[in-house]
């Protein structure tokens, strides 16, 4: 485990960066594209207008002439304890508020990761990803928050997580809604079976077959809830790394979205830069089909 906590927080000389001449080509072309006129479709808010917003008020802007100012030694010797000082903060947060996904490994540090995924059980971490989001988002970074359609915009007063990140950024949805009342009406059968197996009167052969039953229904629902909305997942962070190819992304996700399906394992390694980090919260029964 330390050594693992070690790569994640592993500070990158100059000698030490990424060779990004092993990025895909198609990768490299992509971020020469005008991404602010090819917004993701979305039921809500446009996210051209939010990008336009932030960028009113300086979140994405580049100073146009960087040697405008003069010199300054001690405002930059301040500029580096301030640096140094969130640099600690944020390795102790993690550190004492999450663990590594082993299942998906990481490639990249805390600091430089382009993808940040986050594991967590649902209603009961809500505060470890909101004290997480509040202290790592920056300005023009984007949150993939599931329960939530497919590249639909989120406002950050309608969502719990969200509504307490000062930052200026844009959330979007990574679900396949159209598969929850799939998952329920398998859980529901599931349910009718494992009741009419504890039947008084039943022979034993009958209530093993109908619990037999009820267990198969319900790996069919976990396939559903797991497997099937992860496609969905995959494609969203894809489609928003190509049109925002130069955007962090955080994607929150129950955990066993990222420890119970190998197929998403081998789509995650593929990125050049990410990490990912899930709560220590043991998850429960209840939590695995969401």
């Amino acid at each position: 485990m330390k050594s693992m906590w070690s790569k994640m927080f592993k500070r990158r000389g100059s000698d030490n960066q990424r060779d990004n001449s092993r990025l895909p080509a198609a990768d490299v072309q992509s971020r020469l594209v005008d991404h602010v006129a090819r917004p993701p479709e979305n039921k809500g808010v446009q996210p051209s207008m939010k990008l336009r917003r932030f960028r009113s008020k300086g979140g994405d802007n580049q100073d146009a002439n960087p040697h405008s100012s003069s010199h300054d030694p001690a405002r930059d010797e301040s500029t580096k304890k301030l640096a140094r000082r969130e640099y600690s903060e944020l390795v102790e947060l993690v550190q004492n508020h999450f663990k590594p996904i082993e299942e998906l490994g990481s490639n990249a540090t805390i600091t430089d990761a382009k993808i940040i995924f986050l594991g967590e059980q649902h209603k009961i971490d809500t505060q470890h990803i909101t004290y997480f989001l509040e202290h790592t988002v920056r300005d023009g970074d984007i949150i993939l928050l599931e329960g939530y359609e497919s590249k639909q915009a989120i406002e950050k007063e309608n969502d719990e997580y969200l509504k307490t990140v000062k930052k200026e950024f844009m959330a979007f949805g990574w679900d396949d809604m159209s598969l929850h009342d799939k998952i329920k009406d398998k859980l529901e059968k599931r349910k009718s079976l494992i009741e009419k197996s504890n039947r008084a009167g039943l022979s034993e052969k009958l209530k093993n077959g109908l619990f037999r039953q009820g267990v198969a229904v319900a790996k069919e629902a976990l396939a559903i809830a797991i497997g099937e909305r992860n496609r969905s997942l995959v494609a969203t962070v894809n489609y928003i790394r190509e049109i925002y190819p130069e955007k962090r992304i955080f994607v929150i996700a129950g955990k066993r979205h990222f420890t119970h399906d190998s197929k998403l394992g081998k789509s995650v390694k593929e990125y050049p830069s990410y990490i990912a980090l899930m709560t220590p919260t043991e998850t429960q029964q209840e939590d695995l089909f969401y």
